[in-house]
């Protein structure tokens, strides 16, 4: 035998899961979609509901703290903000790091499962700046009122709907 050896297995995924997902979930008693946000300290946060005009009617939140190492994340103190009162359940899942996240969550009595991938455009790793969003938005209410938001390079912006405007600075 002439060589240095080797193996045919994949390397150990060493890589926390951090990011921006969104799949459907499966097993609920609608067509949901989810999307969650994964921090580097493996704080949580998520939104679900359904696709109306290409846009996400929410309809609950989730959020919590999980851990993430060797391509398993879980978090046994997931709370669920779309149920009155807030539910308290988990999440138990699999990941490969900026591909995929696979995921069971369970809150009260539902089980759901989650098939996700990273949302193509949005960079997590990208810091973020006032110069990325500054400009002219228009958006709607979840009325379908219409709304225009307007962000200047010094982080100070008005939101304008139907007359009624807001002003800040971010």
């Amino acid at each position: 035998a002439c060589g240095g050896g080797g193996s045919d297995s994949a390397p150990a995924v060493t890589a926390r899961l951090e990011g921006l997902y969104e799949g459907p979930l499966t097993g609920s008693t609608t067509n949901s979609v989810f999307r969650i946000v994964i921090l580097d300290d493996g704080q949580y946060w998520g939104i679900y509901g359904s696709t109306v005009g290409g846009a996400l009617l929410v309809t609950g939140f989730v959020q919590g703290q999980g851990a993430s190492t060797n391509g398993a994340f879980s978090s046994t103190n997931l709370r669920d903000f779309g149920v009155n009162p807030a539910g308290v359940g988990s999440i138990l899942g699999t990941y490969s790091p900026g591909q995929g996240f696979n995921a069971t969550i369970v809150s009260g009595p539902a089980t759901v499962t989650f098939t996700g991938a990273p949302v193509s455009n949005f960079n997590y790793n990208m810091a973020a700046t006032v110069s990325a969003v500054s400009g002219n938005w228009n958006a709607s209410t979840l009325t379908g009122s219409g709304a225009a938001l307007g962000i200047s390079s010094n982080g100070s912006f008005a939101v304008n709907i139907g007359g009624c405007i807001t002003t800040g600075t971010l």
